[in-house]
Parts: structure tokens; sequence; C-alpha cells
């Protein structure tokens, strides 16, 4: 049989004054509780602002909750819950209809991704030089992959997917027995932006997930020397889901990120891979 839910999309606004506002999740009220959720908040907002707003987002569902009463109208839960927060800001009511689990599910997942997911990946026409100098060295060794070689052939592979419902590819992985995920940003361009931070951070944060204890997450950055306090926060919120983070551009850092690679693959070579 049919069932209809009340559910409101949640916008973030961390700061009231300028106006910034984000879609970060769905709230859907059930019988006996809220169904709240909340995919990528904590990226969007920090995208948004720079800064880590967890414990925030944390209070903000805890007291929606806690707002909740059966029997008692969604319109009156979130008048309550207007007043005690205010990071989280509830749209108009709506409603879905579901006849089963399956559907449920089905019609909350439609709802994120068309009005909360961040936008798949798109090919950008501004190549990233940084990925350009990357393969150009692991070419020049012979470790890329080419052709219709994979990660179980010992390889470094460019877009290794790893979430193809939201379109998430690492720019470069490999695999010995651990996978070895990287995400890169180049900061020398002028479309370089805290959000494209943000969905290379989400890569990794899905790495760790997929691969759990056997990922290796990698952040790679090149940036102009002069630039480097204009894009802290960039390069802060890419090394808050490293497990290493390396500066490109700066040549001890870089050498150490190729030794990392070269390490990782020297036992398929049999001990033969060096570094010139």
């Amino acid at each position: 049989m049919a069932r209809s839910f009340d559910y409101v999309i949640l916008m973030a606004i961390p700061n009231p004054r300028r106006g910034e506002r984000v879609n970060v999740g769905v709230a859907v009220f059930l019988d006996d509780r809220v169904d709240i959720r909340l995919p990528q908040a904590s990226f969007k907002i920090r995208a948004l602002t720079g800064k880590n707003w967890d414990d925030r987002i944390e209070s903000a569902e805890a007291a929606l909750q806690e707002s909740f009463r059966p029997g008692v109208p969604a319109a009156e839960i979130l008048a309550s819950f207007d007043m005690v927060e205010q990071l989280l800001v509830p749209s108009k009511i709506g409603y879905l209809v579901a006849n089963s689990a399956e559907q449920y599910e089905e019609r909350v997942d439609q709802i994120l991704q068309s009005l909360v997911a961040l936008p798949k990946k798109e090919r950008s026409t501004q190549k990233s030089r940084i990925n350009t100098e990357i393969a150009a060295e692991f070419r020049r060794v012979k470790i890329l992959a080419r052709g219709n070689e994979t990660i179980e052939d010992h390889k470094v592979v460019r877009n290794f997917v790893i979430d193809s419902k939201e379109g998430l590819a690492a720019d470069f992985a490999l695999r010995n027995g651990k996978f070895h995920v990287a995400s890169t940003l180049d900061l020398r361009k002028q479309t370089a932006g805290l959000g494209e931070a943000a969905l290379k951070s989400i890569v990794l944060d899905k790495a760790k997930k997929r691969f759990s204890d056997k990922a290796l997450t990698i952040g790679v950055y090149a940036i102009d020397q002069n630039m480097r306090d204009e894009f802290r926060a960039h390069i802060e919120l890419l090394g808050d889901y490293s497990n290493e983070l390396y500066d490109w551009t700066d040549s001890m850092s870089r050498s150490r990120l190729q030794k990392r690679v070269y390490d990782a693959l020297t036992p398929s070579y049999g001990g033969k891979l060096t570094l010139t």
C-alpha cells in the first residue's frame, strides 16, 4: 500500500550576514522518527567557508531528532527546530510517495541526486598541468599503464573509478596488495576553487570507505609559492583526507612522492625499477 511522507531539503547557511547557502541534505518525517540524510554536508560547508563544521552538523542533526514528536505535524516540528538551530534551514515541505521500503529508498535517492548531490565531475577543457607532468614522469620510467593494461598489471593507472554512481575517480592509482589512491589539485590554474578541493577530497574519503584499511590515500598539489597563503584552505582541505600529502612543485616533496610510488611497485619489477 502506498504511503505519503513529508520531507524538506536542508540548506546550510553558515553565515546569515553573507547570505550564502547550499543544499546539504534531506529530512523525511516517518511515523517514529526523522530520517535525516546529510551526504557530503561537511565537504560542502567547508568548501563554502574554509572551516570545519562537523560538530555543528552533528548538533543540528541531533536537535532535529529531538524536536520530533510522534503524531505532530512536520510544520510544528520544524518550527520548534528553527528556534534552537540556525545552521540548517528547512525548505518548504514536500511529500514523497512509496509503496515499499525499496521504493522509499529510490525516492529518497532521487531527491538527493537531483537537489543535494554535487554535480558529476565533467571533463574540463582546461587540461590539468599537474596530471600531465605526473603522467610524463611515470611514463618515462615505464610504470604508467598503457592500452588495455589495468591496475592488476601492477602499473599506475589514470582515472581509476572509485564510485561510478557519483562519477568519482582518482587521478592516479596503483595496487600492490594495498590500493594507493591519489587526488591531484593544480592551484596554478585560474579556475582553481575550494569546490574543486572538496571534490578531490571526496574521492579520497570514498576510497577509504570502499577499501577500508587496504587504501593509502595520497594528495598531490601544485602551487606557485607566492600564492601559498591564498590557497592555504585548499591545501589543508586536501590534506585532511590524505594519508600523505605532497607538493609537486617542491623538488624534495616531488622526490618523496616518486620514491613512494617506485617503492610500492619495485617488487613487481624484481627490484629493477630505478630512479634516474
